[in-house]
């Protein structure tokens, strides 16, 4: 499942309604949530982690990010 902007939820959303997402999410089998730092400058993360420090079960998160070449 995707949590970037297109959704809104993890980056614009209350916390109550981030919990009830994933929670339903999980409920209904989704095991794996994607999210980058650009989705919202970095909330998307955050509130995510937030909501799985509440649940017992643990989805798998992947995130993304760049590399210049002047940084290799």
């Amino acid at each position: 499942m995707g949590t970037g902007r297109g959704g809104g939820t993890f980056v614009e959303g209350k916390a109550r309604d981030q919990l009830g997402l994933i929670t339903r999410a999980v409920d209904l089998g989704i095991n794996w949530f994607d999210t980058a730092r650009q989705y919202g400058d970095g909330k998307s993360e955050t509130n995510i982690g937030r909501c799985l420090a509440k649940m017992d079960t643990k989805p798998i998160i992947s995130t993304k990010f760049g590399v210049k070449a002047e940084d290799l």
